[in-house]
């Protein structure tokens, strides 16, 4: 299988993959590390979450407990881990 096409915006890192160096790569998007772990902190709780049409984004049990909903789905993440930890 061929190798992907990469491109170079830095002229370091462009020399350093010539000399067969490897330089280290964020693996996601800026803060998706951050939102990542916040969804497991939700989910020790046992909550999960959801969109729902007219409403937004939540985050539900299956007890039927479901915490505030938010258009953004940033928001009803960080609005979550506060409702639930408390």
């Amino acid at each position: 299988m061929p190798r992907p096409t990469e491109t170079f915006d830095d002229a370091a890192a462009f020399a350093a993959a010539q000399k067969g160096q490897r330089t280290q790569r964020a693996r996601g998007p800026r803060g998706e590390g951050d939102r990542l772990a916040a969804l497991g902190r939700i989910a020790a709780y046992g909550f999960m979450p959801r969109w729902r049409a007219g409403c937004g984004f939540d985050f539900w049990h299956t007890d039927g407990r479901s915490t505030t909903a938010h258009e953004s789905y940033r928001a009803a993440v960080l609005a979550a881990e506060k409702e639930v930890s408390t």
